[in-house]
């Protein structure tokens, strides 16, 4: 009685865990969006529809950021992370049902990473069941026994034990992108204190990444390349830049660039995206 009861309480608990991680999607409950996207900005800036299915790219832990380098220079924009520790196997289609909740275009996921064993202990809840019987007479007015009753009654007791058990845990992560719309295709960062001294200017930014087929890739602007200046005026700063491009859609634009210390202009025609 005992060993079948214990047996059914550890089927209880199995089954328990498999329903809550069925409920639970840990790519959603850990999931934060990236560059101040919001579903109403990520509608004004893709290029496309997100799709019904998203694209999906796996890759492994030594891979990640040269993956993730090379999205961003094929145009797609980082609008959200989903990175999390878990001892239960997470399979794919949580991070791809995640892609289509945010409206992905593409999901990159990133093989767990084992982080180690963690030994821990299970409670499991044993229920012990003892039986008395028991008897009585009935006596009649007389003093006459007229009958004899019998009877058992039944209680039911638990005990917990704690089972020793060992987690083997891996880091999960996934990131999503959408693919943008490109108006200049070079993505920069402000300078640093170094080099606005070494060039005695506070103004200019740096091109750190270039979007391949883009305006500012087809102009042969380079990584490295100094920005500073469109049509004359000069540029403070990347988010300064970024209005600057926002206003010059469609244009002819002349960039004023520093290379090897030289100063280069270059017209080039900024997109116009629907």
């Amino acid at each position: 009685m005992k060993k079948h009861a214990t047996n059914f309480i550890a089927l209880a608990f199995f089954y328990a865990a498999l329903s809550g991680c069925a409920n639970h999607n840990p790519y959603t409950d850990y999931y934060s969006a990236l560059n101040g996207t919001t579903p109403e900005n990520i509608a004004r800036f893709r290029s496309a529809p997100a799709p019904q299915i998203p694209q999906v790219d796996n890759v492994s832990p030594a891979q990640g950021q040269e993956r993730l380098d090379m999205w961003a220079r094929r145009g797609y924009l980082a609008i959200g992370i989903a990175s999390f520790n878990s001892a239960q196997p997470i399979p794919e289609k949580f991070a791809v049902d995640q892609a289509k909740a945010v409206k992905a275009d593409l999901v990159v996921i990133r093989s767990p990473e084992y982080t180690g064993s963690y030994a821990s202990s299970t409670a499991v809840v044993k229920p012990t069941i003892s039986t008395t019987e028991g008897s009585a007479l009935l006596m009649g007015a007389n003093g006459r026994t007229n009958a004899l009753v019998k009877g058992t009654g039944t209680t039911v007791t638990t005990t917990t034990e704690y089972v020793p058990t060992t987690e083997h845990r891996a880091d999960y992560a996934a990131v999503y992108f959408v693919k943008q719309q490109v108006i200049f295709g070079a993505r920069s960062a402000d300078l640093t204190d170094k080099e606005r001294q070494e060039r005695q200017s506070n103004f200019g930014v740096k091109a750190i990444m270039l979007t391949e087929d883009s305006p500012a890739y087809n102009a042969d602007i380079l990584v490295g390349d100094i920005l500073e200046a469109l049509d004359g005026e000069k540029i403070k700063n990347a988010n300064q830049l970024g209005e600057m491009v926002g206003k010059r859609q469609g244009k002819k634009v002349d960039v004023t660039l520093s290379r090897d210390g030289k100063t280069i202009t270059k017209r080039v025609q900024f997109n116009n995206p629907s």
